[in-house]
């Protein structure tokens, strides 16, 4: 935050700027953009990762053989760093060389240029993302449905109530404080996307990937305006704490203090 009312960088002195940065920042398009991306690419994540954990974790309740290695395949992409992860699904992803590119030609398929195409390239980044977390939700919503009594089920049973009525109903209601803990940890988390931004598309094409935090990291070490960096870095915080208390709002009446 001191930072913010200085200018200057790293290899430069800093010098009191007063509300400068603030009011650049506001008339910088790149940073608007940088905020526009982080929003689009946290809905991509933050919906299908805890859609589809949702979904996997009621499928695995429903199983009794194979428990173990199912939870096993379902959480190993997530025991990688996604500087592993985006790497290997870089060279997966490449024109041409890439394994998928490869089966594409193969089935006689339209090539995609999955990094190159500004339509496509945030959401690929996105997918990649949704793969290496959908994991870790999934073992959260699996351990909340198995903490739900097993006589509410019973009764529903016997009530005629099928396996998507009973989820919806009873399942979905008692885990609402486990989906606000995933949300609030996916948001923090999707707001601040960095690694999987840097390593697989550096921003590009053009700042149609670039979010707000790898739009700090140009903005500090590679111009070295260490003040309009953390004028930024204000800014996304002040927006997490936003999204934060919006969503302990939008559950207040779920949780117990």
């Amino acid at each position: 935050i001191l930072m913010s009312f200085q200018s200057g960088g790293i290899l430069q002195s800093l010098r009191f700027a007063g509300f400068r940065n603030y009011v650049n920042i506001l008339h910088d398009p790149v940073f608007w953009v940088s905020i526009q991306n982080t929003f689009v690419y946290s809905a991509i994540v933050i919906a299908g990762s805890l859609a589809l954990a949702l979904l996997v974790a009621w499928q695995l309740t429903g199983v009794a053989e194979l428990q173990s290695l199912l939870r096993a395949c379902v959480i190993f992409p997530t025991l990688g760093s996604l500087v592993v992860v985006s790497a290997i699904w870089r060279m997966m992803l490449f024109p041409k060389t890439g394994i998928i590119p490869s089966l594409f030609s193969a089935l006689g398929l339209r090539a995609v240029n999955w990094f190159g195409d500004q339509r496509l390239a945030l959401v690929t980044v996105g997918v990649v993302d949704i793969w290496w977390g959908v994991g870790f939700y999934s073992m959260i919503f699996l351990a909340a449905l198995r903490a739900i009594p097993g006589e509410l089920y019973d009764s529903a049973k016997i009530d005629g109530a099928g396996r998507a009525r009973t989820f919806f109903r009873i399942s979905l209601p008692l885990i609402k404080p486990s989906v606000l803990f995933a949300l609030v940890m996916a948001t923090i988390w999707n707001l601040q996307a960095f690694d999987l931004i840097y390593t697989m598309t550096h921003g590009g094409p053009g700042y149609t990937t670039t979010t707000i935090v790898y739009y700090i990291y140009q903005k500090a070490f590679r111009i070295d305006d260490m003040g309009r960096a953390a004028t930024m870095s204000v800014a996304i915080l002040l927006i997490v704490f936003a999204m934060t208390l919006i969503q302990f709002r939008a559950f207040r009446t779920e949780l117990e203090y």
